[in-house]
């Protein structure tokens, strides 16, 4: 409940909003171009600045696929995660 784990589901339970960040493992975070931020293949948020994250405040109820897209000259790597969010 707004960003705090409070019980176990079989997939993350979102009540209200939710602060999606994106760890990147890149020696030097300033080489990453920007990171990408998607809710159901649309895009949210676009961040060029570390730390990388997007607040998704939007009210939906349902079950929705958040993926994560971060860019390195001309490389990339990609992390989704299934949710439910209510709210």
């Amino acid at each position: 409940i707004a960003n705090t784990k409070i019980l176990p589901f079989f997939v993350p339970l979102i009540f209200g909003f939710i602060e999606v960040q994106a760890s990147v493992n890149e020696v030097n975070r300033s080489l990453v171009d920007r990171v990408e931020f998607y809710v159901d293949d649309k895009l949210q948020e676009t961040d060029t600045i570390a730390p990388f994250s997007w607040s998704w405040n939007q009210r939906s109820f349902g079950s929705h696929l958040i993926k994560v897209i971060a860019y390195k000259n001309d490389k990339s790597a990609t992390n989704e995660l299934n949710v439910w969010k209510i709210l």
